[in-house]
């Protein structure tokens, strides 16, 4: 019996097994990447406002979208309490999910917390 064409047979029907495999990592990679984007720009931004008392929404909005355009915002500053959630879109195609990072903080303590 000949067999010299059952690799190349078997290659063929596990590529696309092997491609789509490579295509999830590479794709859950990236989205780990934003996020750990997203939670930076954000932490940084409470942290500098916090610091140095900042209460102009605008300005803080422009601060985030000086490092990352793409970032939706929701600011809510009620009394002496911050809280910034940013979302993006992730994936290759920008339309697969969304990622959400939500962060508080106290202007008198200078405290922050995640996903308050």
């Amino acid at each position: 019996m000949n067999n010299k064409g059952q690799s190349l047979v078997t290659f063929v029907l596990l590529l696309p097994i092997i491609v789509l495999f490579l295509l999830f990592f590479i794709g859950s990679a990236m989205s780990y990447m934003e996020k750990a984007q997203l939670e930076g720009i954000i932490y940084d931004t409470i942290n500098v406002v916090v610091e140095q008392d900042i209460r102009d929404e605008n300005k803080i909005e422009e601060v985030i979208h000086e490092n990352d355009s793409s970032i939706i915002l929701e600011i809510s500053i009620v009394n002496d309490e911050i809280k910034i959630t940013g979302s993006k879109s992730t994936g290759i195609m920008k339309n697969n999910s969304q990622l959400k990072v939500r962060y508080c903080a106290n202007y008198q303590s200078k405290k922050i917390k995640k996903e308050c």
